[in-house]
């Protein structure tokens, strides 16, 4: 089953799943450089050029001072927009995962229609996840306050990573499966959490086995994505040769991302669809 699943998830790839990932990927950087251009860190130079000792030799700590209270304001507004924006492609990505799943026809314009509602379980689900996280990192730092001031500091921070890493990690796995029980059981924000924890403490090393064979599965890719572009660099020149290599590189990089993205949410739609949905 897990093999079958495996190999499933990578036939049931298809070019529309690609659109949620490419256009996010693209409003993300152009926001970025509109923040960048609005804020006024343009002036210093571009984000290819840019260097923190130059930026500060150019008088880049005096104008972080005069602006902090406006290039505060613009990266919130950057944040929440790029949050929103991409909130909205996750649902439209989710929903075509779901027709895959459900073996229905993927039409674009009648999925961006259906189940409204989608956008915001998805909003308030990323927002009930940053805040779980901050949560922990709040008993992580309460827990390295009280041992600093009981043992030893380097011990206690040792302790500390130890305890962060193992909460991160049981954090992962409990809501590994938390959009597919959204999406293809279409339960609210709660009952998909609970359904998503419910599933590790039911099978925990399973899930864990899932966790490790995505992780490998994305490291494989991203050193395809490293040796493609280290290739292309290698072979590259000046010149309108050289920006043809460029455009080839940042395309196999989008490709290779995207490629990570969209398998990975496949193989946990039909990871829970075949092992937990009932």
């Amino acid at each position: 089953m897990f093999k079958e699943v495996y190999f499933k998830s990578w036939k049931q790839i298809k070019p529309v799943l690609f659109i949620p990932d490419l256009i996010s990927i693209i409003i993300t950087y152009g926001l970025f450089l509109f923040f960048m251009i609005i804020s006024g860190f343009s002036q210093f130079g571009s984000l290819a050029s840019f260097d923190a000792q130059s930026f500060f030799e150019a008088g880049g700590l005096s104008f972080l001072q005069e602006n902090l209270l406006r290039i505060i304001s613009y990266l919130i507004l950057f944040v929440l927009v790029n949050f929103f924006i991409g909130s909205g492609l996750m649902a439209l990505k989710f929903k075509m995962l779901r027709n895959i799943i459900e073996k229905r026809k993927i039409n674009l314009f009648r999925i961006i229609k259906e189940d409204e509602k989608a956008f915001w379980r998805v909003v308030l689900l990323r927002i009930f996840v940053y805040l779980i996280g901050l949560i922990l990192l709040i008993i992580a730092w309460l827990i390295g306050y009280l041992l600093i001031n009981t043992i030893p500091k380097g011990v206690a921070l040792v302790i500390m990573g130890i305890l962060i890493i193992v909460a991160v990690l049981l954090l992962k796995l409990m809501l590994l499966l938390r959009y597919a029980c959204l999406f293809l059981d279409k339960k609210n924000t709660l009952k998909s959490l609970i359904t998503s924890s419910r599933a590790f403490f039911k099978k925990p090393g399973y899930l864990l086995a899932v966790l490790i064979l995505i992780l490998i599965t994305q490291t494989v890719l991203i050193l395809f994505m490293v040796g493609i572009n280290y290739g292309i660099g290698f072979v590259g020149s000046e010149g309108l040769i050289g920006a043809i290599f460029m455009v080839l590189g940042l395309l196999s990089y989008a490709f290779f991302r995207i490629l990570k993205l969209v398998w990975t949410d496949l193989f946990l739609f039909n990871i829970y669809n075949h092992k937990f949905r009932h």
